[in-house]
């Protein structure tokens, strides 16, 4: 559940670390984004089918998501930097 991968202009590269963190992971109530450096422009959810279920700007350090109406399962949150690097990390909803 750790890997990320970059996606940009050069290819994909698979990092161990990024510059946000999700938590809780597994997650039931909220999950929070957490982006130190303020460096994210958006981010988008899908399930594990691929379909999107939220997308959405921000500008926040920390980002709050409610997960009540989501079922329990796998998810990918895919970030965009203002850089324009992407970066994906899977996540549990308990």
């Amino acid at each position: 559940i750790d890997t990320v991968l970059t996606l940009n202009a050069q290819g994909i590269h698979d990092n161990v670390s990024s510059s946000f963190y999700l938590y809780p992971n597994p997650a039931d109530a909220w999950l929070f984004i957490l982006d130190p450096n303020n460096e994210i422009k958006s981010f988008t959810i899908y399930n594990s089918l691929g379909e999107m279920i939220k997308q959405e700007n921000t500008t926040s350090e920390k980002t709050q998501l409610p997960l009540n109406e989501l079922n329990a399962g796998m998810f990918l949150i895919k970030v965009e930097t203002k850089a324009g690097q992407v970066f994906m990390k899977k996540w549990i909803k308990e």
